[in-house]
């Protein structure tokens, strides 16, 4: 062989190390039961391209299998990472980057009246609007924040009847619409109390209401959401006699950022919850009460499963609990109608870019280990965390140990919001028998 075809089958051969050695990576992370392995089976044999390239000159018809085999291989590994480099960079975006964006004002009050509004989609909304369901929602603008019930659509706008709490609405104003239904500040149980408690990254702020009772109600919100987003049952755990105390975990607004900065879907999360726990019984409790929405599920769940202190923990509550990260991931997807090549091309780069372990955060998996009476609800017109995931969980936990309720109309973590009257009652009905 020349010194030319020398280094030319040299340079392929290194080449085509790199191309193994990507499609051996993707190979791992993938798993060895994806059907994706297949394509990995032929793409990881660089001995197939020195066998041909060595051939004979004679031999062209195989020198240039062995190019055409080379090219190939390149082009399907690149473009898979590639690929994948993109839908990772989304999930980055989208769901473990630390959310610091401003409020999404998508809609555009078209009229009013002293009993109703008039919302539109605004003509430069990112998004498609909220899903129109009656019920009792929340209405922010940048300086006003009022409740809308019903939700009527005429024509091109949406009419809903309404109750200012705060601030003034004018038409033209741009607003959102929210579940949280009471204001930054406000609360319809009496006044809060900020507090803080202790994890292994510094101190947290909490918000705590009511005093006394040996039973605390520990709430733990979804990503992004913040300590507001469980007030809305704070009267009934008030009627109970049940002091609540509103958390606060890393990278939320206002606490301690983890060293990445990312969300972790319980992974990490627990530990602030275990601070928040031990606060609560530093001072007088002696059981608590876990109350997870969405992704406070998941940090709920790995609680449970971990910490020393869950002997305390009487009782789960969970609202659209996300108990599978993956499955979440997956669901999204296919909503955006993203291929599931593509998807599980970024999610093996999301393993080697971001560090996420995927099984790590499949709290399904784990249902059989679960070690206290558990409430689940669930929407069924949840567009962001799939109700079957809920359903695979108390069909895996022990006998009777699993509660699930689902709400026919209810968007995420909106169940209140739909039908606050069944809501409450199934709350009540199950804190009463569990606690008594």
């Amino acid at each position: 062989m020349t010194g030319r075809r020398m280094a030319v089958v040299g340079v392929g051969l290194s080449f085509f190390a790199v191309v193994a050695g990507l499609a051996v990576m993707m190979a791992v992370a993938l798993g060895p039961v994806n059907p994706l392995m297949a394509l990995w089976v032929a793409v990881p044999a660089p001995a197939v391209f020195a066998t041909l390239a060595r051939t004979p000159p004679q031999h062209r018809m195989l020198r240039g299998a062995a190019k055409v085999y080379l090219i190939a291989s390149a082009l399907a590994t690149f473009a898979l990472w590639g690929a994948g480099w993109m839908v990772s960079g989304q999930l980055h975006e989208g769901a473990l980057a630390r959310d610091e964006k401003l409020p999404k004002y998508d809609l555009k009050v078209t009229d009013l009246t002293a009993e109703t509004i008039t919302l539109r989609t605004a003509v430069d909304a990112k998004y498609g609007g909220p899903q129109v369901v009656d019920g009792l929602w929340g209405l922010q603008g940048p300086s006003t924040y009022c409740q809308v019930t019903g939700g009527e659509r005429h024509g091109e706008g949406t009419v809903w009847r309404t109750t200012h709490l705060e601030g003034q609405v004018k038409v033209g104003d741009r607003v959102r619409l929210d579940s949280w239904v009471w204001p930054a500040g406000a609360a319809p149980a009496g006044p809060m109390k900020a507090v803080t408690y202790r994890s292994p990254l510094g101190e947290f702020p909490a918000l705590k209401l009511g005093d006394g009772g040996d039973v605390w109600a520990i709430f733990v919100h979804g990503k992004g959401a913040g300590t507001r987003q469980g007030i809305r049952v704070a009267p009934l755990l008030s009627e109970l006699g049940i002091p609540s105390l509103f958390i606060s975990y890393r990278n939320d607004e206002g606490a301690p950022a983890s060293a990445d900065g990312f969300y972790r879907y319980g992974q990490t999360e627990w530990r602030d919850l275990e601070g928040a726990i031990q606060y609560a019984l530093d001072n007088g409790a002696e059981r608590v009460v876990l109350i997870g929405w969405s992704m406070g599920g998941a940090i709920a769940a790995k609680f449970l499963y971990t910490s020393t202190l869950a002997q305390h923990v009487a009782a789960l509550v969970m609202d659209a609990p996300m108990l599978d990260f993956e499955a979440t991931v997956d669901f999204g997807a296919r909503q955006r109608g993203i291929p599931s090549l593509v998807v599980a091309a970024g999610k093996s780069v999301s393993r080697y870019r971001y560090g996420v372990d995927w099984s790590s955060t499949d709290y399904v998996a784990e249902a059989a280990e679960l070690p206290v009476p558990t409430l689940v609800i669930h929407g069924e017109r949840d567009e962001t965390v799939p109700l079957e995931t809920s359903m695979a969980f108390a069909q895996r936990a022990g006998a009777g140990l699993v509660q699930l309720d689902s709400f026919p109309d209810a968007p995420h973590v909106a169940s209140w919001n739909v039908d606050r009257q069944r809501y409450e009652e199934t709350l009540r009905t199950f804190l009463t028998k569990v606690l008594k």
